[in-house]
């Protein structure tokens, strides 16, 4: 997060907002919760909502890279006649203008 601060101007909160989803979505694999015998990933979500121009898409990208590229590799391994489907993040970048 420092690195990456030092060569972006931003504020800090919001790229320490960003890191921690990252860290929640790196992690997400280790553990399950049990809810009335229902077995669910555990998951943090998270919202940001900054003005426009404010550099959300600069650090969402810097910080999402490496699920992408894994998911990319993990798709090279999938048979393709696989029932499985296409992994994909979920990630919605909207600008209120």
């Amino acid at each position: 997060m420092e690195e990456f601060l030092y060569s972006n101007t931003m504020p800090e909160s919001m790229v320490a907002y960003v890191a921690l989803a990252s860290a929640s979505l790196s992690t997400q694999h280790i553990a399950n919760v049990e809810i009335d015998g229902r077995s669910y990933p555990i998951n943090l979500f998270f919202l940001l909502s900054q003005k426009s121009g404010e550099r959300k898409s600069t650090v969402f990208k810097e910080f999402s890279e490496p699920f992408y590229q894994w998911e990319k590799e993990i798709e090279k391994l999938r048979p393709k006649d696989s029932p499985l489907s296409k992994s994909s993040m979920l990630y919605e970048d909207i600008t209120k203008e």
